[in-house]
């Protein structure tokens, strides 16, 4: 009969993927969404890094419209390492079932 598929719930089933493509499937998509707003973002960061020197009221609030734009970009670079550990985290699945 062979061997069974390792699963996320451990049993094999003709419609379940192996933990390890569902595991690089949820990268992939990781992926394409960080890619996408990393652009955008950096987009962002470049208009507001050429303004010219605001009022002093408006000060203020630029800081912290590029603070919150910053912040969500750190996410997105935390987000592309979790692609890089799901990929790993893929291939030790594919070397398990190879052995």
């Amino acid at each position: 009969m062979g061997r069974k598929r390792l699963t996320r719930f451990g049993a094999e089933g003709p419609d379940l993927k192996p933990l390890g493509q569902e595991i690089e499937d949820e990268a992939e998509l990781i992926e394409r969404f960080v890619r996408s707003y990393r652009r955008k973002f950096a987009s962002a960061i470049e208009q507001l890094n050429r303004l010219p020197e605001p009022a002093a009221e408006l000060r203020t609030e630029l800081q912290c419209l590029r603070l919150c734009v910053e912040a969500v970009d750190m996410v997105l670079v935390n987000q592309d390492r979790l692609v890089g550990a799901l990929r790993k985290l893929s291939a030790d699945q594919r070397s398990l079932r190879a052995a």
